[in-house]
């Protein structure tokens, strides 16, 4: 079967599919606006979205061209993010073997704020297709607002790589607690309700708690900043952006908490991530977190992906 995806080449989540189909036995072909090499997979480096109108509708009669020749069995559009103008709307025209699949953000943004013509883009966009992939069932629920009855929904979650993210076959001897958040410190991310806890934790307890924070945003001098005012700044090590999947690795391996107070998501991978690591997880009741981190238990399958985790203890994040 060929397969054509239109996606960004450096994402991990386009790597894994790409390579999982390669080793499949399909002949894959990528349309992406970045130069990453993916092993097996044909690339090519086509842009779809310019600033300059003109641009924009050259590159899109480039790939409408490449299209035809090639004459993919599906044209699968993983995400919504590289298609969100009104020039991919003629991009996707006449398509009968079209594959959506939907990330979070590409169809409830993340302040939920959204213009007349973003909404009728992604409506459009997403009428279009013959299936859409969801990856939790929250999410499934936002597209279904958007699509006809006579279109399929499928959900299949993120997957991880379980060669990867497996608990430490050292034993943690030391005797103080670290927690650990990894994601963007934005307002989204609740990044401001975790130093606020953090503040409440060392205020009771005579425990030596520390917390590591693997990420970058707006939001960090304003919370080095309450850190320091309440007199912990010494027990908050700030790790920056972690590219490596190697330091995510590392990081999960020198926690012994996760937290993951999002006030918005649509998954939760970093979630499932840690919990294959060995780690407990402590995170908020919203979107597809509760598909994943489940109260008082992570069973042996979470939300449809294996896992050979047992017995962590999860807490719900309640607000």
């Amino acid at each position: 079967m060929r397969v054509c995806f239109i996606s960004e080449a450096q994402s991990v989540h386009t790597q894994r599919w790409t390579k999982g189909l390669v080793q499949a036995g399909c002949e894959i072909h990528l349309i992406t606006s970045s130069n990453v090499k993916i092993s097996g997979v044909e690339l090519h480096h086509l842009p779809i979205y310019s600033a300059n109108p003109f641009i924009q509708i050259r590159n899109i009669i480039r790939i409408r061209r490449l299209i035809y020749k090639l004459k993919p069995d599906v044209i699968h559009l993983f995400g919504l993010f590289a298609v969100n103008s009104l020039g991919s709307m003629w991009l996707i025209k006449s398509w009968p073997r079209l594959v959506i699949s939907v990330w979070g953000s590409d169809v409830v943004p993340l302040n939920m704020k959204e213009s007349i013509k973003e909404k009728f883009i992604k409506s459009y966009l997403l009428r279009k297709g013959k299936h859409i992939v969801a990856i939790s069932q929250y999410l499934a629920d936002e597209v279904s607002k958007y699509v006809n009855e006579s279109q399929i929904i499928s959900i299949i979650p993120w997957g991880i790589d379980f060669d990867q993210f497996m608990p430490s076959v050292n034993s943690n001897k030391k005797n103080s607690i670290i927690l650990g958040f990894a994601k963007r410190i934005e307002m989204i991310s609740g990044a401001d309700i975790l130093f606020k806890v953090f503040k409440l934790i060392i205020e009771r307890t005579d425990r030596d708690v520390h917390l590591k924070i693997a990420g970058a945003g707006a939001m960090k001098p304003s919370l080095s900043d309450f850190a320091m005012e309440h007199g912990f700044d010494q027990r908050v090590e700030w790790l920056g952006w972690l590219s490596d999947r190697r330091q995510v690795v590392d990081f999960y391996r020198s926690i012994d908490i996760f937290v993951m107070p999002s006030r918005r998501e649509s998954f939760g991978v970093a979630a499932l991530e840690a919990a294959a690591s060995g780690l407990p997880v402590i995170a908020s009741r919203f979107g597809g977190i509760p598909e994943i981190v489940l109260h008082n238990w992570l069973g042996q399958f979470v939300s449809g992906v294996q896992s050979d985790i047992r017995e962590n203890r999860i807490s719900a994040w309640r607000r």
